[in-house]
């Protein structure tokens, strides 16, 4: 079981992030495993991140439901593993966490000392342990690469100890390699990084600025000498989306703005891909999708991502699990998806020539 895990031998993972959209009956259907083998037909990838999510109420709440409608069971994950083996990629499970008031999880956060009659870390660590591990046992049991054991919880990276205690536990159930996924610009403020097998990062990095970002990352790389690779990036199919990666909103911002020159009264619904039925959305819409744009990131990025042998791959954001669009409908879609667009061919290309190479 498990990736090997010797930076020199570590396989390149020319990998995508899969099915962050899927809730939990959706894997018991066909339609992610249609996606599963156009993701490979279209990006050549050799590895698949399956990203998937528990809720909590908001960022004070210390009570995970990894139980209900947005998070797979052990059924469903079988049968995406079970097809990816198929398709010959490595898995890498990947459970997330999110607050269901729409708060970014970077901001989960208690006192540092108790309170009484105040939340705690003690008992959210509590149930978010019983979460991974509950992942962890599936993991085993389905011989799974790898687990990515949190995404982007800042606020939560200088409670060391209690991360380590964590790890342990999810390392008696899962004797596989684990990561840990930090948000862009935090790759060396995690303290725990030796007690984990392999270094993620969130690479939402402005387009211009990879060669500083990849320069300051080697050095925490080769402090703790563990593989290294970006499980997640990406950038959204817009003119200002390259700059600012990271930020989701920039799309839906674009369209407003072009609603707005327009005079258009801005209404989300009515750009939605269902809905569109006149010719003013379709237009607006089209005006803002930027194909150039973001196939121009992919490659700034990833032939920058060359230079540095400490790379070993990529956990691109990322694929659909239901594929909404088709070859008449991707002109509108203006998300970080990269299904029958540009920049699918620019991935293909790099993951193509490094599957040779490595």
């Amino acid at each position: 079981m498990g990736i090997i895990l010797d930076a020199n031998k570590m396989p390149m993972l020319c990998g995508i992030s899969f099915g962050y959209d899927l809730k939990r009956d959706d894997y018991l259907t066909d339609a992610p495993l249609h996606s599963l083998e156009a993701m490979v037909s279209e990006t050549n990838a050799n590895t698949v991140i399956f990203a998937f999510h528990a809720m909590q109420d908001d960022a004070q709440s210390t009570q995970i439901d990894y139980q209900g409608e947005e998070t797979p069971t052990k059924e469903g994950l079988k049968r995406v593993v079970d097809k990816a083996r198929e398709l010959g990629l490595y898995v890498i499970l990947k459970p997330m966490l999110d607050c269901r008031n729409g708060t970014w999880r970077a901001h989960i956060n208690f006192f540092d000392h108790d309170v009484p009659c105040e939340p705690k870390w003690s008992e959210w660590f509590t149930s978010y342990t019983e979460y991974q591990v509950h992942f962890a046992k599936i993991a085993q049991e389905l011989n799974v690469d790898m687990v990515c054991i949190a995404c982007e919880m800042v606020q939560t990276q200088r409670r060391e100890q209690d991360w380590r205690n964590c790890i342990n536990e999810i390392r008696k159930y899962y004797d596989g390699p684990l990561t840990w996924n930090c948000d862009k610009y935090q790759e060396e403020h995690v303290p725990f990084w030796d007690a984990l097998d392999v270094i993620s990062a969130s690479g939402y990095y402005p387009i211009d600025n990879w060669d500083m970002q990849l320069s300051r990352i080697e050095q925490v790389v080769q402090k703790y000498q563990k593989p290294f690779f970006f499980i997640e990036c990406g950038c959204m199919t817009c003119k200002s989306s390259p700059m600012v990666p990271n930020n989701w909103m920039r799309f839906e911002n674009e369209l407003k703005q072009a609603a707005k020159e327009a005079n258009i009264e801005y209404d989300r619904n009515a750009f939605q891909i269902n809905n569109l039925s006149d010719s003013v959305h379709k237009d607006i819409l089209k005006s803002v999708v930027d194909f150039d744009s973001q196939s121009s990131f992919y490659e700034t990025v990833l032939s920058t991502c060359e230079k540095y042998s400490f790379v070993r791959g990529f956990g691109l954001w990322d694929w659909e699990g239901k594929l909404q669009f088709d070859e008449n409908t991707v002109k509108y879609d203006g998300g970080y998806g990269i299904h029958l667009k540009q920049s699918a061919n620019v991935v293909n290309r790099y993951y193509t020539k490094w599957r040779k190479m490595y």
